[in-house]
């Protein structure tokens, strides 16, 4: 392999592919990204065997070839040399890439390119959805916030989907609080698919170019492609919790309130303790919110509301109750409550999202 570009282009795949690198396996070729270089261009493949990623660019192609390299030990050499050319050449004899720039040489260790898995392809019954990148980007970062970070229980580390001809449903829940969000989409119908947390929280990372960003899943996997950057995770298998039965069907009162004075001053309450929860009080037209900490102290502030509200005390884990009014849009947030005891919703200006939140037994 002998191939010359821009470090600019080279730092933007390798830095793409080394997000999927594994950092706990016992295979070493899995710290590696593959480089390829054919037909004038160089792309570069990772994998920790959950999820692959390739990306692709330019390059002048002198002599094509492929072989794996420490993917951090490149990330972190490119970033560090001078802007300019940079060429990338084999040396087969000691099993060395021979990185060169203006005045620098290194000569890094490869691995065997034999052992690297190949790259998921597209399998048969495949559904396609074709969907604006910043719509996918704002119902993404509004789902997987409530998606849960404890692996004893992996069906609730991922997002589920469910797909009808006109729409695609997003959830995710912790058991604790729970996001949902409608997007209008074009497919055919496919069975609820649950896809890893990281899956989601990467492609929103590195999505690149064009307006679009192409969805396409059968049962046993996912693959995002964004401009020339393909991101391919496994699905989690299991049963999805029926969360419909959550939802209540009514509400008792509802605080209408400017959302961040409403989130401002949950965040000022947490700095007091981020274990005890944030008690709302709510009458006529004023929220109380506040919080007590033995060892801090406590506080107390009052929030002029849009409504005239039906008394009503509950209390919120706070950073379950920021993450909740920071996921919404609009300017005014909306609380639906029964009681203390049972879930409420936080709305923002649209329809198609909600947030629903456990809430904590006061003592």
């Amino acid at each position: 392999m002998d191939v010359s570009l821009e470090k600019s282009s080279l730092l933007s795949i390798v830095q793409n592919t080394q997000r999927a690198l594994s950092g706990k396996s016992s295979l070493p070729v899995l710290n590696g990204i593959l480089l390829e270089a054919k037909d004038n261009t160089l792309t570069a493949y990772s994998t920790d065997l959950e999820i692959s990623i390739k990306d692709k660019t330019d390059a002048s192609v002198a002599t094509e070839g492929r072989l794996v390299v420490f993917g951090n030990i490149l990330g972190d050499l490119v970033k560090s040399i001078n802007d300019g050319k940079i060429s990338l050449v084999i040396d087969k004899k000691n099993n060395k890439l021979i990185v060169k720039s203006s005045g620098s040489r290194f000569d890094l260790n490869t691995l065997p390119v034999e052992d690297y898995p190949s790259f998921p392809e597209t399998e048969e019954d495949t559904t396609y959805i074709n969907i604006n990148k910043k719509e996918f980007e704002e119902a993404a970062k509004q789902v997987v916030v409530a998606a849960s970070r404890d692996d004893g229980r992996p069906v609730l580390t991922g997002v589920l989907i469910e797909t009808t001809s006109k729409k695609s449903r997003m959830v995710a829940t912790d058991s604790y609080r729970l996001s949902l969000k409608i997007i209008k989409t074009s497919q055919k119908e496919h069975a609820p698919i649950i896809v890893p947390r990281r899956a989601i929280e990467e492609i929103i990372k590195i999505m690149s170019g064009g307006e679009n960003l192409k969805i396409s899943f059968s049962d046993k996997q996912i693959s995002f492609v964004s401009g020339n950057l393909v991101l391919v995770s496994r699905l989690i298998g299991g049963q999805y919790p029926n969360f419909e039965q959550l939802f209540p069907k009514e509400f008792q009162t509802e605080i209408i309130a400017n959302k961040e004075e409403v989130m401002q001053s949950a965040k000022r309450m947490s700095l007091l303790s981020s274990t005890t929860p944030i008690i709302l009080r709510a009458k006529d037209n004023k929220l109380t919110m506040s919080n007590k900490s033995a060892d801090v102290g406590s506080g107390e502030e009052e929030i002029k509301t849009k409504n005239k509200i039906k008394d009503i005390e509950v209390a919120f884990n706070s950073k379950y109750l920021i993450d909740g009014l920071g996921a919404i849009k609009g300017e005014e947030a909306k609380i639906q409550l029964i009681d203390s005891f049972q879930p409420g919703i936080i709305k923002g200006s649209e329809e198609q999202y909600e947030y629903l939140i456990m809430p904590v037994r006061m003592n």
